[in-house]
């Protein structure tokens, strides 16, 4: 069945090229050839869970497996997670627009390649390591994810796409993460700190796949906020899935300064203590200290602004777990990770309680989020949903912003803006 329906795609009749056409969709038919080769890459990934499982049952951990059988997992993980990704993709396109299959928009199909590329290399590497118990993969590790192609607004296809592999994704990240941690006795902290990792990941990914509703289009709002979450579930994922195999990048990845376990994740860069905020019913608690210090001086002098802020935190279920959030940011901010400024200006988000607008200038980790340079980011903390039975939000939303001369004062109520 799936062999006919590819078979379909790649020879689309006269009505499906004709839509095509008016849509100025292009031809699937080369990275059709990617997707069809998709079976080398499931096969191998099957083949290697087995063979981890078997390893971990004997009390083999990939602390103490050889370098090739590292090599071996991470390159078959790798090159099944770009697999995934790009037939995620194609499936969407072509889900939520039957009548052009066999064709695709030229975003779709720049985004597709750049997952497919790396497959075929990272099969070979594999392939090498299984004969080797020396073999060392002849890449960077960890080996980043194809940047995801910048759209605005991002195709409906394309946030499905990104729920539905993420789903897999995290998936089987848990079970290696489960089989590493069967097999290692004598590494607690390494033990701890994946396991973390992975808490963190599972939440992010249980929050995302929450807000989409499948069959309805989400507003523009909450599409930014589904698409930030999931791309940094994959993201993650594709990072702690290396990890997983090869575990002594933890300390290359997330070791540049001593771990500190105030946030609740050991894994997150450590705040330095003349930064730590006072909270709420503490001398000192300034209710402006999540907003942007550029902006700050404007927001004081307005009541609307200082009453929005009173009910954020009156609202707020646990304080100190926003701070502590926030605490990290602002010592990413002290060490030059990020910058609240680009192109000599600062910018702050639209709604309560107005944070800046960082830029990511050095690879962090933050909120359970790894960053890279290039992302922008901001802090969303809000209470607006809570007096109608919704959740109080605290979530790095990552993205690209545009200017905007909205305000909003996100206390629920009719005269917000």
């Amino acid at each position: 069945m799936s062999n006919q329906t590819t078979d379909n795609h790649m020879h689309p009749g006269f009505f499906a090229r004709m839509r095509a056409l008016i849509r100025g969709e292009i031809s699937a038919e080369t990275i059709e050839s990617y997707r069809a080769a998709g079976g080398l890459a499931y096969s191998c990934f099957v083949e290697a869970e087995k063979k981890r499982a078997d390893l971990a049952d004997g009390g083999t951990s990939p602390w103490t497996m050889s370098a090739g059988d590292r090599a071996y997992f991470t390159a078959v993980w790798i090159g099944f997670s770009l697999q995934t990704l790009g037939d995620a993709f194609i499936k969407a396109d072509y889900d939520l627009d039957p009548g052009t299959a066999g064709f695709v928009p030229p975003i779709t199909a720049q985004q597709v390649d750049m997952f497919y590329s790396h497959v075929a290399e990272f099969l070979a590497f594999a392939a090498a390591a299984a004969d080797s118990k020396d073999y060392v993969l002849p890449v960077h590790l960890p080996f980043d994810l194809p940047e995801f192609v910048e759209a605005d607004p991002c195709p409906l296809a394309h946030l499905v796409a990104m729920l539905a592999a993420g789903l897999v994704m995290v998936e089987h990240t848990g079970i290696a993460v489960s089989d590493a941690m069967r097999a290692a006795k004598d590494r607690p902290a390494e033990s701890a700190a994946l396991r973390s990792r992975m808490a963190a990941l599972q939440s992010t990914h249980d929050s995302a796949q929450a807000l989409h509703r499948d069959g309805f289009a989400p507003t523009p709002e909450m599409h930014q906020r589904i698409e930030s979450q999931i791309k940094s579930v994959i993201q993650e994922a594709f990072l702690i899935g290396q990890l997983a195999a090869q575990p002594d990048l933890l300390s290359d990845v997330y070791n540049r300064h001593p771990v500190s376990h105030a946030s609740g994740n050991p894994l997150d860069d450590i705040f330095t203590p003349d930064r730590q905020l006072p909270r709420p019913g503490i001398p000192g608690f300034d209710l402006f200290c999540l907003t942007s210090p550029s902006h700050v001086s404007q927001f004081r002098r307005d009541p609307k602004a200082r009453s929005a802020m009173e009910f954020l935190w009156k609202h707020d279920p646990n304080p100190d777990a926003t701070l502590t959030i926030q605490e990290s940011i602002l010592a990413a901010a002290d060490r030059g990770d990020i910058s609240d400024r680009q192109n000599g200006k600062a910018a702050c988000y639209y709604c309560c309680p107005w944070a800046a607008i960082y830029l990511v200038v050095r690879p962090v980790t933050l909120a359970g989020h790894y960053l890279r340079p290039g992302q922008e980011f901001v802090f969303d903390v809000s209470a607006e949903e809570t007096e109608r039975g919704g959740p109080f939000r605290r979530e790095l939303l990552i993205g690209r912003f545009s200017s905007t001369t909205k305000t909003d004062y996100c206390t629920g109520g009719e005269d917000d803006d």
